[in-house]
């Protein structure tokens, strides 16, 4: 590391207590890192987190069955997988709003949309 200081940047990051340790694990780390400390998130704004991972995660899904849905259909390429679409993000929502109970049937998406 010392060799390559101009063209090298390392981070490391943790909680407080075990980067202290690290840092005074050897008397040459303290003086080589920028500590930046950051505010805990409130229990609100970690609800507000996995609310919104949740929603991504089930449009995630939805693309991947309007993509797959037709097994004839071409590979869908990078564009394609790494996109989610308003179309997407509503079903998810409204699966979220209005789960499905375990034994009602599960309608295929529409191709058009």
């Amino acid at each position: 590391m010392e060799d390559d200081r101009d063209r090298l940047i390392v981070i490391a990051a943790g909680y407080s207590g075990p980067m202290q340790r690290f840092l005074d694990s050897n008397s040459g780390l303290r003086s080589r890192f920028t500590t930046i400390n950051f505010t805990p998130y409130t229990a609100d704004q970690l609800v507000q987190i996995a609310a919104v991972r949740t929603l991504l995660e089930r449009a995630s899904r939805h693309r991947d069955a309007r993509l797959f849905v037709d097994p004839r259909a071409e590979t869908p390429g990078t564009a394609e997988l790494t996109r989610i679409t308003g179309t997407d993000v509503h079903a998810a929502a409204d699966e979220i709003v209005r789960p499905r109970r375990c034994c009602e049937p599960v309608g295929l998406l529409n191709t058009e949309d």
